[in-house]
């Protein structure tokens, strides 16, 4: 169970909203998740929505943002990568490829480029940092790109993804063999 679904529900219009958003942003895509069923699970009418966010991708940047800096202030305090990929994986906030997904289907360049700083600021700097600690890198260059990596793979061990694999054996060593890869990519 998510930390969202453990917390009190929300008093106000705004957070129901954003409570609805995180519930369904973090299981499905910006595309198929409809102002309809975000106004039902929040229990609040449209024009709630449209005064605080002003349209339902108002309502995903706000949802995305807030998430991402949440999650940001776990990985910044992250002491290991395995520990940064039990902090991505733990509650399962979102899901990184289908944010990168989401990102095609935003109108506003604005949009896409509060969410894209927000990435930046809270899943590659923190990660980057951690890959050039662990893998003893004083190579600059390569550490976006080790970064990038990490968080693509593991979003493999997502249980969005994960659960596409029930039974399988590669769930329990997927973390540390991604770990082990990006370590080894970084040196090189």
């Amino acid at each position: 169970m998510s930390q969202v679904n453990r917390q009190k529900a929300p008093r106000n219009g705004k957070q129901k909203l954003l409570h609805a958003a995180s519930l369904l942003f973090a299981q499905g895509s910006y595309s198929n998740v409809s102002v309809a069923q975000v106004l039902e699970i929040s229990d609040v009418k449209a024009p709630s929505l449209y005064h605080h966010f002003g349209d339902k991708e108002g309502l995903y940047v706000a949802w995305a943002t807030t998430t991402l800096q949440d999650l940001g202030k776990l990985l910044h305090n992250a002491k290991s990568l395995d520990e940064l990929v039990r902090n991505l994986l733990d509650g399962a906030r979102l899901d990184y490829l289908q944010l990168l997904r989401d990102l095609r289907e935003l109108s506003r360049e604005n949009a896409q480029q509060e969410i894209q700083n927000a990435i930046v600021q809270n899943l590659l700097k923190p990660t980057e940092h951690l890959i050039q600690l662990e893998s003893n890198s004083t190579e600059t260059s390569r550490l976006r790109e080790s970064a990038s990596l990490l968080l693509h793979m593991t979003m493999y061990a997502h249980p969005i993804y994960s659960s596409q694999r029930q039974g399988t054996r590669i769930n329990g060593k997927c973390i540390e063999f991604i770990i082990d890869l990006v370590k080894l990519t970084a040196r090189q």
